[in-house]
């Protein structure tokens, strides 16, 4: 018998499209997983290695969610957990499927007594605002020594991070 192998299309089906803005944070993935249909393994070794490269077993993909798709490009959003770091990952795709950028937007890290964390939040523009902190061994979060970044997503597709000083 032989297995039919999934277009490029059918795992866009996976990313439902939502419509900014969205607030993503550690817990926005246990929303995401009670609706979610899972990615089956197959669309995981086809199509997400192509940006990812070997998935070891230990590593876990969910789809999010697309955003409104443009001319230039569409965007979609995947959750990727692996030994001490969960991840929301976004990236633009051009017409032809092809990768344009790939960018962490946020997620949890732990390094040894070190955890950061980070929430992000898509705007209707399509800027992405991140604000990033840290915390050593069972210290709470400090809000006043967290960093702000921002991810504008460009007409093109391309994605140009930036450190806001600003804030």
């Amino acid at each position: 018998m032989q297995i039919k192998t999934p277009t490029f299309d059918e795992f866009l089906q996976y990313f439902e499209e939502i419509t900014p803005p969205i607030v993503i944070s550690e817990e926005t993935i246990v929303n995401i997983k009670d609706i979610a249909k899972p990615l089956p393994q197959v669309m995981i070794d086809q199509f997400i290695t192509r940006w990812e490269g070997e998935i070891d077993e230990f590593t876990e993909i969910t789809p999010c969610f697309s955003l409104p798709e443009t001319q230039e490009y569409k965007a979609i959003v995947y959750w990727k957990a692996s030994l001490l770091r969960y991840e929301y990952i976004i990236l633009t795709l051009d017409k032809s499927n092809t990768l344009i950028s790939k960018k962490t937007m946020c997620g949890t890290i732990v390094e040894g007594n070190l955890i950061k964390k980070s929430v992000a939040k898509i705007d209707e523009d399509l800027i992405i605002y991140i604000q990033a902190g840290a915390s050593y061994n069972d210290q709470d979060f400090d809000p006043a020594a967290s960093q702000s970044f921002t991810i504008e997503i460009l007409e093109s597709g391309d994605m140009l991070f930036h450190v806001d000083e600003n804030i």
